[in-house]
């Protein structure tokens, strides 16, 4: 079986903030709770979205990275409603997901690059 790569990095100061806030999830890439950090939406529909990451981190990461900590996300979702007895009730596949976060992922990056032009222009 092949082992999942892990993204999340996990550092001292993560685990302390979680350890203070231990009734806050966080974010799948760099661990602070999200009382620390804003996170980053993912719109599924014209009426809900889903998180796994920070905007930070959603800057950082690279898209194989970011599909891997929004699985991770669903996954988890998917298995706190199915203990909750809603195993039918997600609104959305992972494979519908995952493109969603493709596409946030190419407007982000394309916003991200006009930016720069426009910097680059001013100097």
């Amino acid at each position: 079986m092949k082992k999942r790569k892990k993204i999340l990095n996990d550092t001292f100061y993560a685990k302390f903030l979680r350890f203070i806030n231990p009734g806050w999830s966080y974010c799948t890439a760099c661990g602070k709770p999200w009382n620390y950090c804003k996170n980053k939406t993912v719109k599924t529909s014209d009426s809900s979205g889903t998180f796994a990451t920070c905007d930070k981190c959603w800057d950082k990461l690279s898209l194989e990275d970011l599909k891997i900590c929004y699985t991770e996300t669903y996954r988890m979702q998917v298995q706190v409603m199915k203990d909750a007895g809603y195993e039918d009730e997600k609104n959305h596949t992972l494979e519908h997901l995952l493109e969603c976060v493709e596409k946030e992922f190419i407007k982000t990056s394309n916003i991200a690059q006009i930016i720069r032009i426009e910097k680059v222009k001013l100097k």
